[in-house]
């Protein structure tokens, strides 16, 4: 989040021997690594995990921040006496009370209820009443796009704001970005394999980095 765009643009352009960006402009860099953001948090949702309180609206059905990619957890309510909430199958609920979603509303909930399936839906039991309650829930964002570059957009001087993923990706998003150029010009002998290369760069850093986060990851 402190990592400057134009850093990572230049580092492109060093590689690509092409600072003053004639053949591999700024521009294009810029677009490639709003795309490596959005790639990222697909396969990775807490690169940009964002905890946030957000006010329920009457019924089960809740739906998530605009902003929004997918949903990692539903901590707590944040009104009443806040209690910790906890995640459960809707089958577990359909089958012990088939009518849930129907009961009276609260303001202070003791369940949530998520499927990937539908990543940007989630339920609350019991159902929310009207004036609604709040939950602390952490959930993976849309990273905002980096701004185009100002005047040509060719040299990386021109690239302005910070990435939105956490810092640690900064390398993965590079190997995106020069995966993504090398691709431009394929019909140049060895850019394809380069290109290959670097994807499957970006691919083995986002593998690498999930299972040394579940080695040091705090136990149950």
């Amino acid at each position: 989040m402190t990592t400057a765009a134009q850093y990572l643009v230049k580092e492109a352009q060093t590689v690509l021997q092409d600072l003053a960006g004639v053949r591999w402009p700024a521009s294009d860099l810029v677009v490639y690594l709003n795309d490596a953001q959005r790639d990222l948090i697909v396969v990775r949702p807490d690169a940009n995990a964002i905890t946030a309180s957000v006010t329920t609206v009457e019924g089960a059905r809740q739906q998530l921040p605009a902003t929004a990619a997918s949903l990692i957890d539903v901590i707590r309510n944040t009104a009443g006496t806040k209690r910790a909430m906890r995640k459960v199958e809707m089958s577990v609920l359909d089958a012990v009370s088939p009518n849930w979603q129907s009961a009276t509303g609260v303001t202070e909930f003791v369940h949530f209820i998520y499927d990937a399936r539908e990543p940007n839906i989630f339920y609350v039991y019991p159902p929310s009443a009207i004036a609604g309650g709040s939950v602390e829930m952490v959930y993976s964002g849309y990273p905002a796009p980096i701004a185009a570059p100002s005047g040509d957009g060719k040299a990386y001087s021109t690239v302005t704001g910070n990435i939105l993923v956490n810092d640690q990706w900064s390398t993965a998003l590079l190997n995106y970005m020069l995966a993504r150029a090398y691709s431009k010009d394929v019909e140049y002998g060895g850019n394809l394999e380069l290109a290959a290369a670097y994807m499957q760069a970006f691919t083995a850093t986002i593998s690498s980095q999930l299972q040394s986060s579940q080695t040091v990851a705090p136990k149950n």
